[in-house]
C-alpha cells in the first residue's frame, strides 16, 4: 500500500511540474514549426515566452508507467542562440525540477544541420554546467539530472 501511495505522489509531481513549467513561460501554444516526429512519436513543443517575448519552445514528457519521478525534455530550442536566455530557462527548469524533486534527463542533439548549429560537444559542457552527467553507454547522447544536482 505504501508504495501505491508514493507512486500516486510521484504522478502528482510530475504533473506539476509540466504544469507549473508551462504556468512560469506562459506556454500556452504550440510551436508549429518545430513539430516533428521522433522514435518516441510526434514532439509537439510549446512556445516559451520571457516577458511576454516568444523566445524558444519545449516540450516536456513523463511516463506514467515509471515509479521514479523523472521528466524527458524532448526538446528544447531557443530562438537565439549565445544570448543567455537558454541559460535563464534551464536555471529556471531545474530550479522546479529540485523544488518538485524531479529527475530530468534529455538526449543531446544539436538542433541545426548549419554553420549556426552549436555542436554536441559544447551543448554536453553546457547541460553538464547544470548538473546533467553523460550516460555511461558508449555512444550515448543521453544526459541525466538528479535531484538537487
Amino acid at each position: 500500500m505504501r508504495h501505491q501511495v508514493n507512486a500516486a505522489l510521484s504522478i502528482m509531481n510530475e504533473q506539476r511540474f509540466i504544469d507549473e513549467i508551462k504556468k512560469h513561460f506562459l506556454m500556452s501554444e504550440k510551436d508549429l514549426r518545430h513539430v516533428h516526429k521522433s522514435s518516441e512519436g510526434e514532439i509537439n513543443p510549446h512556445i516559451i515566452k520571457l516577458n511576454s517575448c516568444a523566445v524558444g519552445c519545449l516540450s516536456l514528457e513523463w511516463n506514467r508507467g515509471f515509479i521514479s519521478a523523472w521528466v524527458h525534455i524532448t526538446y528544447l530550442y531557443i530562438y537565439e542562440s549565445n544570448c543567455g536566455i537558454g541559460s535563464e530557462i534551464l536555471k529556471t527548469i531545474c530550479e522546479i525540477a529540485d523544488s518538485l524533486k524531479i529527475s530530468l534527463f534529455l538526449d543531446v542533439v544539436p538542433q541545426l544541420p548549419d554553420d549556426n548549429s552549436i555542436p554536441e560537444w559544447k551543448l554536453k559542457v553546457w547541460y553538464k554546467s547544470f548538473g546533467f552527467v553523460a550516460s555511461e553507454i558508449q555512444g550515448s547522447s543521453m544526459m541525466e539530472r538528479q535531484i538537487n544536482a
